[in-house]
């Protein structure tokens, strides 16, 4: 039996795959086995993974008769495993040549259901490291909700709980994976000094900050299915509100500030979150967690609101670097600069420009 499965779901990846299994082949953790499945690729991708696995007999190679999209090319993978323990790697990523041993001891110390690394978000323009995930962070069952790449799951625990990814569901599946998994391990555990390294390419990232209709109405079924798993779990209700806070809540508000192809879905997502607040009692637990300054818009019902505070973006100009003497305030064709994030200077709405300053002036003077 080999001790780390690894499944590698593939689509049109031919720029990206031959690195992702270098890294994968050149493990120090020799006794796994590389589940690769091509999902009807258009592209030179068969042909590089078909070149991979005839020098490595550890690779096994699916080959699906259509594009059947990640969930089915993953779940082909699951059922495919012979491994202790089960990892992902996504084809454009890549991690450590130790990750899988350090992850794997890790588990074998702990006796852990899942344990993880952390993760470098690694630019796609420069190939720079633009952001760390979990680094120094205690992560627990709770509030471990995204990146469920970079951790390692005990088979045995995903066979028997029959967990698998949603077909159907587009993107976002993965929460669905992760929260299922989580709430039926013992424990999590860290093993801080390895990492894996996630390719950020935004046009095409799950992370893009535009959502076509399709991704939002795939987003609102995996949010529906977590808080159904959670709901239907037989936690204690603090446990479940750490679940509901962590697998369902923060993932509703990422998603909401995001641009729609249709106001209607974003309306949808922001009344899933109201009823979350409103139909089960938790006001009060609601309301601590929510950040302040998004608040009152759930609190009234207050869509509009909440697109427009969830809208507005942020930047700061800053005196010798250290004093934050303007902030400028967007949302869509509006414009605002403030000084000391207090008083407004200039506004900008609808091409009209408001010099706001010479009433501030007039106001000081006076």
């Amino acid at each position: 039996m080999p001790k780390v499965s690894v499944i590698v779901p593939c689509y049109n990846v031919e720029q990206y795959v031959a690195k992702c299994l270098s890294t994968l082949c050149k493990q120090t953790l020799e006794d796994i086995e590389i589940i690769c499945i091509d999902d009807k690729s258009t592209d030179n991708t068969l042909q590089i993974l078909q070149e991979f696995a005839s020098k490595d007999d550890r690779i096994k190679l699916f080959e699906l008769s259509k594009n059947y999209g990640v969930a089915v090319a993953r779940n082909t993978g699951l059922n495919a495993v012979s491994g202790e323990y089960i990892g992902f790697v996504d084809p454009d990523d890549s991690v450590d040549i130790d990750f899988y041993e350090k992850l794997y001891a890790k588990a074998i110390e702990t006796s852990a259901d899942i344990v993880r690394g952390n993760v470098r978000v690694i630019s796609a323009k420069n190939g720079k490291i633009e952001n760390s995930w979990f680094h120094n962070t205690k992560i627990d069952l709770y509030n471990f909700a995204s990146a469920f790449w970079s951790a390692i799951y005990r088979a045995d625990m995903i066979k028997k709980n029959k967990i698998f990814f949603p077909v159907g569901i587009t993107v976002a599946e993965d929460s669905v994976f992760l929260t299922q998994a989580t709430l039926y391990a013992n424990k999590i555990c860290a093993a801080d000094s390895v990492n894996y390294y996630y390719l950020f390419r935004r046009n095409n990232s799950l992370d893009s900050e535009y959502l076509s209709h399709a991704k939002a109405v795939s987003n609102i079924k995996a949010f529906n299915l977590n808080l159904e798993y959670v709901l239907n779990s037989n936690l204690s209700m603090d446990k479940a509100k750490k679940y509901l806070r962590y697998h369902v809540i923060e993932h509703c508000l990422y998603e909401l500030a995001k641009d729609y192809e249709r106001v209607e879905d974003q309306r949808e997502l922001f009344n899933f979150i109201v009823k979350i607040r409103n139909q089960y009692g938790w006001q009060g637990w609601f309301d601590r967690i929510v950040p302040k300054r998004y608040l009152k818009a759930f609190k009234t019902n207050d869509f509009d609101k909440a697109r427009y505070l969830f809208g507005l973006k942020h930047k700061r100009i800053y005196l010798f670097g250290l004093l934050p003497i303007i902030k400028i305030e967007k949302v869509d064709d509006f414009m605002c600069f403030k000084l000391f994030d207090v008083f407004p200077l200039i506004r900008i709405e609808n091409r009209k420009i408001y010099l706001l300053c010479f009433v501030l002036l007039f106001k000081l003077r006076g």
